[in-house]
């Protein structure tokens, strides 16, 4: 049995790769291969990190027996044949126009439910109302938010008659590059300052943050106002701020040879890019001219 030591290490750049990782056709999340520095033994190793999104949804609390909302998803590239996001991991950026998807159970009578865009600051970006059809499972909408979309923690509620049903948080990703360079000072001011006059749409939402318990704080403002001109090494620390609150490392491996004792390698993991595929193992072709 080994010692309990610690190994802590340290990335040295940008990851080496990603790949999306899918199980039984669902999205499981990202695996990031990536060098680092095993500072115990100060040795470069080859590490691969699979990171998984982590879900904020949740129903309205007590909950209510006629509640017919399942679930709530923000993301854009909606398919609405498959009923999915072809972006998979839902990354947003304030470049983005985002998709909010609600699932519902199925009932005996139709449902008006009001759903309610939030941005960083309580800004109330958006609002509108959905028909949902006694028979509706899924319900869709992209709202025509004016564009840049102000970086930071968005939340989105649904209701019924003013009463929350449910709500998620999803992140708005600062851009840490712009056309394929660290972004300057003058384009975190345009990007990430959001829309012209802090208005998202032509009509003003700013009577109903009374009726939503939605202060407006001062703090929030000023601190957001602060970040948009972020760049270089504090702008990574935001996004880090901003990330590591919605994803999460389920599992880590070695590629090669490590220095920590319980680092696993990752041809022996059932997750990693690494490990063995048996459907696209191909072989020398038998007499019976199959290759698998």
């Amino acid at each position: 049995m080994y010692p309990r030591v610690f190994f802590r290490y340290v990335a040295m750049s940008h990851p080496v790769s990603v790949h999306l990782y899918f199980l039984s056709d669902h999205f499981q999340g990202y695996l990031v291969r990536h060098v680092a520095t095993n500072q115990a033994s100060t040795q470069l190793e080859t590490l691969e990190t699979w990171v998984t999104p982590r879900d904020h949804f949740s129903l309205a609390s007590p909950p209510h027996p006629t509640n017919r909302l399942q679930h709530i998803q923000v993301g854009t590239d909606w398919d609405p044949k498959e009923r999915l996001f072809r972006n998979w991991g839902r990354l947003l950026g304030p470049e983005d126009e985002p998709v909010a998807v609600q699932r519902w159970s199925r009932s005996q009578s139709n449902l008006t439910a009001t759903v309610v865009w939030i941005d960083p600051t309580n800004v109330i970006a958006a609002t509108y109302d959905i028909l949902v059809d006694a028979s509706a499972e899924v319900t869709h909408y992209r709202p025509p938010l004016n564009l840049p979309l102000r970086p930071g923690l968005w939340t989105l509620r649904v209701l019924h008659h003013w009463s929350l049903l449910g709500q998620t948080s999803f992140t708005v990703a600062p851009l840490e590059f712009h056309r394929q360079q660290p972004i300057q000072h003058d384009d975190a001011r345009r990007l990430h300052a959001g829309p012209s006059r802090n208005s998202y749409m032509e009509q003003s939402f700013h009577g109903l943050n009374p009726v939503l318990r939605l202060p407006v704080s001062l703090s929030a403002v000023e601190e957001a106002e602060a970040n948009a001109g972020l760049t270089g090494a504090p702008l990574r620390q935001w996004l880090d701020r901003l990330l590591e609150g919605h994803w999460s490392a389920s599992d880590v491996c070695s590629t090669g040879p490590s220095a920590c004792p319980i680092m696993q390698r990752c041809g022996l993991t059932a997750w990693s890019s690494k490990s063995p595929d048996p459907k696209s193992a191909v072989t020398t072709p038998r007499e019976d001219g199959r290759i698998r």
